[in-house]
């Protein structure tokens, strides 16, 4: 995945050890002129987004452990309390400011249910679709109108809607 920054640097995720010959841990910034390092990050990376408040949203697998991170432009910091995480392959920030995050993913909060789909609220992370979907999210798009549509490998459960709903 790239994501430009309102700096003008380009941010690469993927599942690379190097570019332009400099050693990186699958994630990498792009200044214009060489490659550098976000920090010590340093796993399978598979989906970036700019957050309002200029915060780095970072997806995918590791981070001594998790799928979703934030860099401030100095320092890595974790998602609110009661996020289990296992695998981000989508992030999307609606025009509010929250993030929705997809992905293979354990409980969220207290809701056990609330699997693989998730916004972030001041208050902590809810489920989006009563409980969850199964299999998991690869993409999300925010619409104009405020809707989300999300494709992947998933099955709303009830619903019936497969591979891509809104």
């Amino acid at each position: 995945d790239l994501e430009q920054r309102p700096n003008g640097d380009i941010i690469a995720a993927g599942d690379f050890t190097s570019l332009g010959g400099v050693a990186l841990g699958g994630l990498a910034r792009w200044n214009g002129t060489a490659w550098s390092s976000l920090g010590s990050a340093n796993g399978y990376f598979y989906c970036l987004a700019n957050h309002p408040n200029g915060d780095l949203l970072v997806g995918g697998f590791h981070f001594g452990g998790g799928g979703l991170r934030q860099w401030n432009g100095t320092t890595w910091s974790t998602p609110p309390a009661g996020f289990v995480q296992q695998y981000v392959y989508a992030i999307a920030v609606l025009a509010n400011g929250d993030p929705v995050i997809g992905g293979y993913l354990a409980t969220i909060g207290t809701q056990a249910q609330a699997r693989n789909v998730a916004r972030g609220t001041a208050s902590g992370w809810v489920s989006i679709v009563a409980g969850g979907v199964v299999y998991s999210i690869t993409n999300l798009a925010p619409q104009p109108n405020g809707d989300l549509v999300a494709g992947g490998n998933f099955v709303f459960p009830g619903i019936g809607l497969r591979q891509l709903a809104r």
